[in-house]
């Protein structure tokens, strides 16, 4: 799947996600980095945490221009031969799945009002100051 640019199915995301929170290190806080990718999925946590009588605190959306996208994959594919920057094609199957699939999920967590959105241009060093320092404010 990830070879042609599609998303793995969500319920094997949510049950892999499910674990992976039920573990005794997550008791106090975890981040999931590129989970949700999907409105079923957003919802699957929403729910979860409801269930845990917890919330989210924050949702990052780390914003690259298409044009960047591309670019990095190709400095990818280059260098690291990643399977999944493997053409032009798998990242532009990827990010119209992120159009598609992803939006929707980052439009469910708007509406709750924790979506922070972070310029992913900056240096590493950058995006990752913004990120904590979104996380600080509550």
């Amino acid at each position: 799947m990830v070879n042609s640019g599609k998303l793995v199915p969500d319920e094997t995301v949510n049950t892999m996600i499910r674990a992976s929170l039920e573990k005794p290190e997550c008791k106090n806080g975890y981040v999931l980095d590129g989970f949700p990718r999907a409105i079923v999925q957003a919802r699957f946590l929403d729910e979860y945490v409801q269930s845990k009588d917890t919330s989210l605190d924050k949702v990052i959306v780390l914003e690259v221009p298409k044009e960047e996208i591309f670019r990095r994959a190709a400095g990818r594919r280059k260098q690291a031969n990643r399977i999944d920057d493997k053409s032009d094609k798998s990242v532009a199957d990827r990010l119209a799945a992120f159009l598609n699939q992803t939006k929707p999920a980052i439009d469910f967590f708007e509406d709750q009002g924790i979506v922070c959105r972070v310029d992913g241009t900056l240096t590493i060093p950058q995006v990752s100051a913004r990120i904590l320092r979104s996380l600080s404010m509550r």
